[in-house]
C-alpha cells in the first residue's frame, strides 16, 4: 500500500511537467493566432509556365485563345510552381474574364486545381461563364512546411479565358478551430493519464 501510495507522489511532478508543457504550447498558439496578422498573398500571374500559342501572359494576365487544337482530349494544362503558405485554412479566390470581344467560353471548360507532396485538401473549381469570380476552399494540415503549393489551370474551352488575380486569404476562424482541437486533445489526455 505504502508503495502504491509513494509511486503515485512520484509520478505527480510528470504529470505536472506535462500539463506546463501543453499550457505554454496553448497559450503560444494563442498568442500567435492574436497577434501575427492574416496572410494575404496574391500570386504573381508571371510565374505561370506558358507554351505554345494557345496561352501566353499579357499585362499580368493569363489568356488562352483556342485555336481549335484545344478539344476534350486535348486539354491545354499549365501550371505556377513553388507557392509557400503556413499551415493553415485559406480562401482561395480566383479573378478571371470569360467574355472577350464577344467571344465566350463554354460552361465546365476551365477548372483550377491546387496539388502538393503534402496531404492538402483542394476541391478543383470550375471557371464558368456566369462569373468572373469563383472561390475554393484550402486546408493545409498543422506542422507542414508547404512551399510546394502547384497552381493548375485546364483548359479546353472554345472562347478566350483572361485569368487576372489567384489569391490566397487566411482564414481566422481555423485558428480558433485550431487552437479549441488542441485544447480538447490535451484535456482528454491529462483525464486519461490521471485515471490510469
Amino acid at each position: 500500500m505504502l508503495k502504491k501510495i509513494s509511486g503515485k507522489w512520484r509520478e505527480q511532478p510528470i504529470v505536472a511537467f506535462i500539463m506546463v508543457i501543453q499550457f505554454i504550447f496553448l497559450l503560444t498558439l494563442s498568442l500567435r493566432a492574436c497577434t501575427i496578422p492574416r496572410n494575404v498573398v496574391s500570386l504573381d500571374m508571371n510565374t505561370f509556365n506558358v507554351e505554345g500559342q494557345n496561352a501566353y501572359i499579357e499585362n499580368g494576365t493569363v489568356k488562352f485563345v483556342n485555336d481549335g487544337s484545344i478539344r476534350d482530349d486535348n486539354r491545354l494544362n499549365i501550371s505556377a510552381k513553388g507557392i509557400g503558405l503556413p499551415s493553415g485554412g485559406y480562401r482561395v479566390s480566383i479573378s478571371y474574364d470569360s467574355t472577350v470581344n464577344g467571344d465566350k467560353i463554354n460552361e465546365n471548360n476551365a477548372n483550377v486545381s491546387i496539388s502538393s507532396q503534402w496531404n492538402i485538401n483542394f476541391d478543383a473549381v470550375t471557371l464558368d461563364d456566369q462569373n468572373n469570380m469563383v472561390t475554393g476552399r484550402l486546408w493545409i494540415p498543422f506542422f507542414t512546411g508547404c512551399d510546394d503549393l502547384t497552381v493548375n489551370v485546364s483548359y479546353n474551352g472554345n472562347g478566350t479565358l483572361c485569368i487576372s488575380n489567384v489569391t490566397f486569404t487566411e482564414s481566422l476562424r481555423y485558428r480558433l478551430v485550431r487552437i479549441l482541437g488542441f485544447t480538447t486533445l490535451f484535456a482528454v489526455a491529462d483525464l486519461l493519464i490521471l485515471i490510469f
